[in-house]
């Protein structure tokens, strides 16, 4: 590489991130959920259990395996519901508690029908409403630490 070209490589690249830099905070017009740092661990660490739990699940979906889609998803009902402390889920706005409601029942359907109906397109469906919800969560709010 040309010692005038490395000067020039660099101008580049400054430029095209320059109006990248800065803009994701500024922009963020999501609803501040403000926690303290403990209920914000647990929140995250919910999330992150839901995240492995919908692995699980499409994992089991693309094995036809509605054994694994039912134990993936039974644990991401009520029982993760369940560990969510009631002093933290008070603090939460009113449509982030219906969609947090709305998520754990979904997942005991989605658990339900895959050891009933043992029907894997039934079950992709149900997977991609409760994604939605993630979705417009994850839209709709952000979380802050006191």
């Amino acid at each position: 590489m040309a010692k005038a070209e490395l000067p020039r490589r660099l101008l580049t690249c400054l430029l095209v991130m320059f109006p990248l830099m800065g803009t994701a905070v500024a922009d963020d017009e999501r609803k501040a959920l403000t926690l303290d740092p403990a209920e914000r661990a647990v929140l995250l660490e919910q999330m992150r259990i839901l995240l492995e739990g919908l692995q699980q699940i499409l994992r089991g979906l693309g094995d036809e395996d509605m054994n694994v889609v039912a134990q993936a998803a039974r644990p991401l009902g009520v029982p993760l519901k369940e560990k969510i402390p009631a002093a933290t889920m008070q603090k939460m706005p009113e449509e982030f508690q219906r969609l947090a409601n709305s998520l754990h029942t979904d997942f005991q359907r989605i658990a339900l029908d895959a050891e009933t109906m043992k029907d894997e397109r039934h079950a992709a469906g149900q997977l991609s409403a409760v994604m939605a919800k993630c979705l417009a969560c994850h839209k709709a709010y952000r979380v802050n630490a006191d």
